[in-house]
C-alpha cells in the first residue's frame, strides 16, 4: 500500500477470501493485519486525505503522524467495506469478527488519557454475522 512495507489489508482479506472458498467445511481464520501500525512517522501515505488539527497536537510531526494514521484507516474502512460484501455472496454461514488489540502506539504520547478514562488496550470489537449463505436468503427455511 503505497510506499508501507506491511501487506495491505485488502490483500489480507483478499487472502481470506481465497481460504475461505477453498472449502465447504467448518473453519476457523485468525487474520492479523499489520496495515495500520506504528510507526506512522514512516511517511508510508503520500496521497494523505485528512487535515489533523487540535490542542492534542503538539508538533507537526505529532500532525503528520495522526494524518497518516487517518489515512491507513481510511484504507482498512476500504477494505473491511469490499470484504464484507465479498464474503456476503458466498453460499456458507460466515461471522466475521473485527477487533484491535489496542489503541494506536505513539499519537497519545504525552496525552494524559487516562483523564478521559481511555483504556490504550481496549477496544471496540465488532461481530457481523453473515449466517445466512446467499442462495437461501428470502427463501422460507424448512
Amino acid at each position: 500500500m503505497e510506499n508501507s512495507p506491511y501487506l495491505s489489508d485488502e490483500t489480507a482479506y483478499d487472502n481470506a477470501e481465497l481460504r475461505i472458498n477453498s472449502t465447504q467445511s467448518g473453519q476457523f481464520i485468525n487474520l492479523v493485519t499489520m496495515q495500520n501500525h506504528y510507526p506512522y512517522s514512516d511517511h508510508y501515505y503520500t496521497n494523505k486525505g485528512f487535515e489533523a488539527s487540535g490542542s492534542a497536537l503538539s508538533s507537526n510531526t505529532d500532525t503528520d503522524e495522526v494524518e497518516q494514521f487517518a489515512t491507513g484507516l481510511s484504507y482498512t474502512d476500504t477494505a473491511v467495506k469490499k470484504f464484507i460484501k465479498e464474503i456476503d455472496n458466498i453460499n456458507k454461514p460466515i461471522t466475521f469478527i473485527w477487533y484491535g488489540d489496542h489503541l494506536p502506539g505513539g499519537i497519545y504520547d504525552g496525552l494524559d488519557v487516562t483523564k478521559n478514562n481511555v483504556a490504550l488496550h481496549e477496544t471496540d470489537t465488532s461481530f457481523i454475522p453473515i449466517s445466512t449463505p446467499a442462495s437461501t436468503r428470502g427463501r422460507p427455511r424448512n
